[in-house]
């Protein structure tokens, strides 16, 4: 579906089109709550997404490079995989 909407929205279908999206969406993933092995997700995580994307939004609109957005996507999956990991070690 998120591919259809994308690609409705660019009017243009090539097959280098979401290239470099890859790391986007695992840190959509990361952010959500949708757990590394799987199996575990909820759709009220989804709001971890708008978290990245107003992280995200002002580094672009100062004309930083694609450089530190990619840095500060980076750090965001390390401090939710991080939270994770802390988290399911105190479950058990």
């Amino acid at each position: 579906m998120a591919t259809i909407l994308f690609l409705s929205w660019l009017r243009v279908a090539k097959p280098d089109t979401a290239t470099g999206y890859q790391l986007d969406s695992i840190t959509a993933c990361v952010v959500s709550g949708v757990s590394l092995q799987g199996c575990r997700g909820s759709i009220l995580g989804a709001a971890g997404c708008l978290l990245l994307q107003a992280l995200r939004t002002p580094i672009t609109m100062s004309g930083f490079s694609e450089e530190y957005r990619t840095l500060v996507t980076g750090i965001v999956i390390l401090i939710f995989a991080a939270a994770a990991l802390a988290r399911r070690n105190e479950r058990a």
